[in-house]
């Protein structure tokens, strides 16, 4: 393994590690801004992709890319902001606790 491979899989069991140990209060925050991150940058992209398929013209008019935007953040959030938390849970449940990896039969 090269020295960037091991600096990369360090970063990413720190990482591992400090999403593990956050409480469910941050574990919902997280979600929250996350889920109203990728509607921002999704909203456009899906009315592009569904103007393209029903032949409607294509914009780039923000008040039509991001028609509906707090109806979708809402969503989003609210199911981030739970996915986060209970997934934190789960895991807890399955290893007792324990900061580690699941093992391929807990996955």
């Amino acid at each position: 393994m090269s020295v960037d491979a091991k600096s990369m899989a360090r970063r990413e069991a720190a990482i591992e590690e400090g999403l593990q140990r956050m409480s469910a209060v941050e574990g919902t925050i997280l979600g929250i801004v996350l889920g109203t991150i990728e509607v921002l940058y999704g909203q456009p992209l899906l009315y592009l992709k569904n103007a393209s398929q029903q032949g409607l013209p294509l914009t780039l008019n923000p008040s039509v890319l991001y028609r509906g935007l707090t109806v979708s953040v809402s969503s989003a959030a609210l199911l981030t902001g739970l996915q986060v938390p209970l997934t934190g849970a789960v895991r807890s449940a399955i290893t007792g606790g324990e900061i580690r990896e699941l093992s391929a039969t807990e996955l």
